[in-house]
């Protein structure tokens, strides 16, 4: 469970950043969030779970999970930060097998 209790609300259906404004989508590059000081965040959220995340946070403040196994490592879902430092710090950890989105899954690269 994301939350230490159900909640009556969606936090994330309910902020305005879901929306694409009128002007249209606006993409970001790399090196925009580095020079603003975002950086790629690993952080532990139970046994064989790592977070994988961005500080400060941007977006809808998404991170992965990235699951620890014997048999092989699971990225859930996706990062919106990924630099080569934070690449190489999953790598460190086992890297990922497989990834795991809410649409689909592939084999990672």
């Amino acid at each position: 469970m994301q939350y230490g209790a159900p909640r009556p609300d969606g936090p994330i259906c309910l902020d305005e950043r879901q929306y694409v404004g009128r002007e249209g989508q606006r993409g970001t590059w790399l090196a925009e969030l580095r020079d603003a000081g975002h950086r790629g965040r690993l952080a532990g959220e139970g046994p064989g779970v790592t977070g994988v995340g961005t500080v400060p946070s941007f977006a809808v403040g998404q991170r992965a999970l990235l699951i620890r196994s014997p048999v092989g490592n699971v990225l859930w879902d996706c990062v919106g930060y990924l630099d080569d430092d934070l690449a190489t710090r999953v790598q460190e950890l086992g890297g990922s097998a497989r990834s795991r989105s809410a649409t689909r899954t592939s084999a990672a690269t």
